[in-house]
């Protein structure tokens, strides 16, 4: 598992890379970016004790505990599993077949979505074991932590932003700016008229500028450049099958942008909805075919 802040969907090998890794996009706002250059201009631009004010020593070396006692936890477990070639996670969820019903089957990424979130269930598993019921090989040692449905809530809280390829900061525009910029076109494409009214020109399809796009930041009093626009937010949603684009009929120096949804009449306004573990605005499960809590804890 890693996560990172700088945006590297330029690399030409994010895609594999996304789906062999289990990437965690930090959320960005502008507010955390500054408090962050406060903390580094007190951190060297003063002496030490400016900065112990904000994080202090103590604090330091009790984080650095906590994780080398967990990582030392971690290990001692998984090493009773380390001759066995058929181990998962060592982790028992009775529940996990339950997610089968809730993927499409039509769409190879489910696999990876799946995956994906039974890594975290483990992973989060592993962390509360000390807390949580267990299953015991008396002869090997070997202990299967059991999952509850409190370590599922934590993952589905993670797996909101987890499995998709693109930063918080871009879904959120992504919903905010450019939907509704979009919905806003109306259903036909502009055209472009004679002083009599004869049509000379028609765009291809209906699609913003980046002009659009700024200026509808600018209502919501988000100062920006067309530039900004297409580097942090177009680009890699057109890289991860988000958003198209195509030359402009009317203006060839310009680009029209629109959401693929579009193109297949989908009135979902989610990113890459076919992609996407079904949950709900408070982060619950949509489970597409009903199921017996008691049977789940029977296969237990």
């Amino acid at each position: 598992m890693s996560t990172q802040v700088v945006d590297d969907t330029r690399n030409i090998r994010f895609a594999e890379e996304n789906r062999r890794l289990i990437n965690v996009n930090p959320d960005t706002p502008e507010n955390k970016i500054g408090e962050a250059m406060i903390q580094m201009a007190i951190k060297f631009g003063g002496p030490s004790d400016d900065f112990e004010c904000i994080v202090s020593s103590k604090d330091i070396r009790k984080s650095k505990d906590f994780i080398e006692k967990l990582c030392k936890k971690l290990k001692d477990h998984n090493q009773k599993f380390i001759d066995n070639d058929i181990i998962g996670n060592g982790v028992k969820i009775p529940y996990a077949f339950i997610f089968y019903s809730s993927l499409l089957t039509s769409d190879a990424w489910s696999m990876t979505i799946l995956s994906r979130l039974l890594n975290y269930i483990s992973i989060i598993t592993k962390v509360n074991m000390d807390s949580r019921p267990k299953l015991v090989d008396s002869e090997t040692g070997e202990s299967y932590p059991i999952s509850i449905y409190d370590d599922l809530k934590d993952s589905l809280e993670i797996m909101k932003t987890a499995f998709l390829s693109i930063r918080p900061y871009q879904q959120e525009w992504y919903s905010d700016v450019f939907l509704p910029a979009f919905e806003g076109l109306g259903p036909k494409p502009k055209i472009k008229t004679t002083e009599n009214g004869t049509i000379v020109e028609r765009e291809s399809i209906v699609g913003l500028t980046t002009k659009d796009l700024a200026d509808k930041m600018s209502k919501q009093r988000k100062t920006t450049s067309t530039t900004h626009i297409c580097e942090n937010y177009l680009r890699p949603l057109i890289n991860q099958g988000v958003i198209n684009s195509v030359r402009s009929v009317i203006n060839r120096k310009e680009n029209l942008y629109y959401s693929v949804n579009s193109e297949t009449n989908d009135d979902d306004s989610s990113l890459s909805t076919s992609t996407a573990l079904p949950l709900t605005e408070d982060c619950r499960l949509i489970v597409s075919k009903p199921f017996e809590e008691k049977k789940v804890l029977e296969h237990c």
